[in-house]
């Protein structure tokens, strides 16, 4: 095999990394570690996960330019044949630079052209008490859109926390939370594309019982903007039930709140809720474990028509029971197929968590088995998000733990999947900073149309290592997408369609003159002519995924189009 300069870097680096390991390991073999001063170890872990991030990034880079690296360590290494590849570095979500301030619970949505929108709760940045609750929209190159701005800004004398988001095609979004005033209650506020908020913040529902903010509420959207959040609630019989409430893109409710669960004698908790472009709707708990002899808590879920309707009854999600089954997370694609993602005992190490998953198709069939996620079974795996695009593809993310001696060292991992649920290389790494400590629900991944998304976290802030918690966000491109970043000559995006899917006609974000040809996924071209203004007609395409190339001053740009009758 010929050596590149990938070769000798990976190799360098890859050495250097087993001489640290080796030299932390001799370290606690002997009962040293103990007697370095505190910053004194944390130099040599934060060199040891550097260079594990180096490692990742470098196995990434050769992915995309075809090289094989032999990969034979217990890092999490991405695969060569993985079709995604990171844009850009880590990057802090939050502008805050006050060390006493924690900002935590990110939540991600992104619309079908890449633009996305992160929320999270801050304690906060005005007064540092009481929790409220932030976001920042950024537009699909990733470039900041306008300045991150508070979102609970009604009741700002009680605290309000676990927010989560959601985005219709075109970009209008809506964030839901739970505020604190006494008695709980779940808050919800909507915005246009532009981040403009579309009247004020409203109530949802009020919470009875205590203790209602251990879980934050759940929110899905359609394409047209209608919007469906979910929520625990307190029961003074069996704890906790799931509750839902529709409401329409005007944010009017189509309803009260209806009970979701129909075992209202136990437990019944974090739900999840997903939407596909129709408005149909599935959500997603942890329910008692009748399934298996432990009695601990498996996975349920309900589907739901876009009228509200539930479609047939609450089915049990996995097959294996042994032991505990939690924190689901769930997506759905624009037809309506889904995936449930969860943590549950390992197979393998019963004393260990991890990450398991399960697809279906549009009428709720189970699609294969259901299957590990993580390849990698040292420590624990926590806190599952999943996220799908347009056609079914999708991508899980999570937290791993481990423990270096009387260190606790946490990491986010993903892996991506295509429609049929096959994995697209390994899991990797995607954070380059140790994280610290995170809180319940430390990452969350959004996707856009195309497969493009981005995952965000809790992460100690670098410039301040023994400071609190800040926001931080990597975005990744799909196959599609790289070639993208490789034809463009500005290496942005040189234009979106919208809508994606698209019926008749499909607008291209693009200005002036150019030309554009649109292709089969065989390479055949269908339409080929200049583009003037932004409307092409497809009418005459069938249904199906297009690729659409457009060019404009010598700078070449391809893009996925998906084509509905």
């Amino acid at each position: 095999m010929k050596r590149t300069l990938l070769h000798f870097q990976y190799s360098r680096l890859l050495g250097l990394h087993r001489k640290l390991n080796k030299r932390l390991q001799k370290h606690f073999a002997a009962r040293r570690f103990h007697q370095f001063t505190k910053a004194q170890q944390h130099k040599l872990l934060i060199r040891i996960e550097r260079l594990k991030a180096k490692l990742s990034l470098l196995d990434n880079q050769a992915k995309l330019t075809g090289v094989a690296l032999l990969v034979g360590t217990a890092l999490h290494i991405t695969d060569a044949t993985a079709q995604f590849a990171a844009k850009g570095a880590n990057f802090m979500v939050n502008v805050d630079t006050i060390t006493t301030i924690n900002n935590v619970f990110p939540s991600v949505a992104a619309d079908s052209a890449g633009d996305f929108v992160v929320t999270w709760s801050s304690n906060n940045e005005a007064t540092n008490n009481p929790w409220g609750i932030y976001a920042q929209r950024y537009n699909a190159a990733g470039v900041a859109q306008g300045s991150e701005f508070l979102v609970s800004s009604a009741y700002t004398a009680y605290s309000q926390i676990r927010s989560a988001v959601a985005m219709d095609a075109g970009g209008d979004f809506v964030i839901t939370w739970v505020i604190d005033a006494g008695s709980y209650g779940i808050m919800a506020k909507r915005y246009n594309a532009a981040g403009v908020a579309q009247g004020s913040e409203f109530l949802v529902a009020t919470i009875t019982g205590g203790y209602q903010n251990a879980t934050p509420p759940s929110v899905a959207m359609d394409s047209k903007g209608d919007f469906v959040i979910t929520w625990q609630m307190y029961n003074p019989t069996a704890n906790y039930d799931i509750y839902a409430r529709r409401y329409n893109a005007a944010g009017v409710a189509q309803d009260t709140s209806f009970l979701v669960n129909t075992d209202t004698t136990s437990i019944q908790q974090r739900p999840s809720v997903a939407m596909d472009s129709q408005g149909d709707f599935i959500i997603t708990w942890q329910g008692p474990g009748k399934a298996g002899a432990n009695n601990g808590y498996d996975i349920y879920a309900q589907r739901y028509d876009s009228f509200g309707a539930a479609l047939g009854a609450n089915f049990l999600v996995n097959t294996y029971t042994t032991g505990q089954q939690m924190n689901p997370s769930i997506a759905m694609d624009s037809e309506g197929d889904f995936v449930i993602a969860w943590m549950s005992v390992s197979d393998s190490t019963p004393s260990s968590y991890a990450i398991h998953a399960q697809r279906y198709n549009a009428a709720g069939v189970g699609e294969g088995q259901e299957f590990q996620v993580n390849n990698y079974t040292t420590g624990q795996q926590f806190y599952p998000s999943v996220a799908m695009d347009s056609q079914g593809d999708f991508a899980i993310s999570w937290a791993n733990y481990d423990t270096v001696g009387s260190f606790s060292i946490w990491d986010i991992f993903a892996r991506v999947y295509n429609a049929a649920g096959v994995a697209q290389g390994s899991e990797f790494l995607v954070n380059t900073y140790p994280i610290g400590l995170p809180v319940d629900g430390a990452n969350t991944i959004a996707m856009d149309s195309r497969g493009d998304f981005i995952i965000a976290w809790e992460n100690i802030d670098e410039a301040h290592p023994s400071s609190y918690l800040d926001i931080y966000a990597q975005r990744y491109v799909s196959d599609s997408a790289s070639i993208t970043a490789v034809t463009s000559q500005t290496g942005a995006s040189l234009f979106n369609l919208y809508p994606n899917p698209a019926q008749g006609q499909v607008q291209i974000t693009l200005n002036g003159d150019a030309y554009v040809r649109v292709m089969d996924m065989t390479g055949h071209v269908l339409i080929e002519q200049p583009l003037q203004g932004n409307t092409l007609n497809i009418g005459n395409l069938n249904a199906g995924m297009y690729m659409v190339e457009v060019t404009q001053n010598g700078a070449t740009d391809i893009n996925k189009l998906i084509v509905q009758q």
